[in-house]
């Protein structure tokens, strides 16, 4: 269902903005030569597993699946858009 944000009550100009973190968003841990960050090593290990308890291994797969991602930004009106690689 669609709901009308109160975009208005913001000043004018104001820069609707958007952010994500490679380790949560990626996935792709191991595919197209990616080497494995320094999260992936200790999630993937016995003491990470321990503590952690999950890993990046698949995220939400933005790897695979950003053309969808932009779409999803640019359905939502997102002007502003602040991304980290990890690899």
């Amino acid at each position: 269902k669609n709901q009308t944000f109160l975009h208005d009550t913001f000043p004018s100009g104001f820069l609707w903005g958007s952010g994500t973190s490679a380790f949560q968003t990626e996935g792709a841990w191991d595919q197209d030569g990616k080497g494995a960050s320094i999260w992936d090593s200790f999630t993937h290990s016995s003491l990470g597993g321990q503590f952690v308890r999950e890993t990046a291994t698949v995220a939400s797969d933005s790897y695979n699946h950003w053309e969808e991602d932009v779409e999803a930004l640019e359905h939502l009106g997102v002007k502003s858009y602040s991304f980290s690689l990890s690899w």
